[in-house]
């Protein structure tokens, strides 16, 4: 299971550490007074909007983090 973290300064970033890891970099994350917590996602299934679980486990077995931003522009669709 992933934990994902919305950036309090900037809506489109995001970090997304495993859940239960203990290391500094995941602990500072889930301490940061820059972040807040967003949503649980599994680590199992498909890419979703601008989060891939298969890429997030690679960078959290490396750095203990994914840091990764969304841009969300709403399009009007002709009437």
């Amino acid at each position: 299971m992933f934990e994902i973290y919305r950036s309090r300064q900037n809506p489109e970033h995001y970090v997304a550490v495993q859940a239960g890891d203990t290391r500094a970099n995941a602990i500072g994350v889930r301490n940061s007074p820059n972040l807040s917590f967003l949503a649980s996602v599994a680590e199992e299934g498909d890419p979703r909007i601008a989060f891939d679980p298969r890429e997030a486990s690679i960078r959290i077995a490396r750095d203990a983090f994914y840091a990764f931003a969304v841009k969300v522009r709403v399009r009007e669709h002709p009437a």
